[in-house]
């Protein structure tokens, strides 16, 4: 099932069957598929993957900036594991000397990127727009619907470039694609508009 898809992200708990679920992770990295995982997700599987691990994951980090990339972005107080990295990893992203995220790429294509936040979220909720609480619910159904739990913008990033290098067509600004391969070669694309405005479509390929 898991090679259906190009990328899998691994952010919720890993309660059962951690071995297996290694297992079979690792096997789609090999297969050139992609990963991306939280630390706690990361430190519950024996040994880690492809020879990267974490630890200690209840270390505060404190309000400050990140580099990611060529970009410096700047987050609240976080929960990070400590990353244990093989040689062949690449950090790709830093606060105060240490590394908070690293990758590590396969010859045949498959790429893993593992985060030390260790759910992606802040450590606290963040304060609710101005003039509400979070027990309450001011927003209307064609509004933003803000979180008390953002992700991090280091690892929205990250998972925001993933992402993007796994899209095969574009529809058009506001417009989501979800796209099937046959056995044919041919592809299925289904497209969708989340809003309630109509906006144009022109599909455009990226293979």
């Amino acid at each position: 099932v898991l090679r259906r898809y190009q990328l899998v992200i691994v952010s919720s708990s890993l309660e059962f069957g951690p071995l297996e679920v290694k297992t079979k992770i690792e096997a789609h990295l090999r297969a050139g598929g992609d990963v991306f995982i939280t630390g706690k997700q990361l430190a519950a599987l024996p040994d880690g993957l492809l020879g990267m691990s974490a630890s200690a994951c209840d270390t505060l980090i404190p309000a400050g900036r990140v580099a990611v990339g060529n970009d410096t972005v700047t987050e609240p107080p976080w929960r990070a594991c400590l990353l244990h990295l093989p040689s062949e990893s690449t950090p790709i992203a830093t606060t105060g000397g240490r590394t908070v995220a690293a990758r590590v790429e396969l010859k045949g294509g498959g790429r893993l990127v593992a985060v030390a936040s260790a759910h992606g979220v802040p450590a606290s909720p963040v304060a609710p727009p101005s003039g509400h609480s979070w027990s309450e619910n001011p927003y209307r159904a064609d509004g933003s619907l803000a979180s008390p739990y953002p992700m991090l913008r280091y690892v929205r990033r990250l998972v925001s470039d993933l992402l993007n290098s796994t899209v095969l067509f574009e529809a058009g600004a506001g417009l989501s694609t979800i796209q099937n391969r046959r056995a044919d070669g041919s592809y299925v694309l289904s497209v969708a508009n989340g809003g309630l405005n109509e906006l144009p479509m022109q599909i455009r390929s990226r293979v």
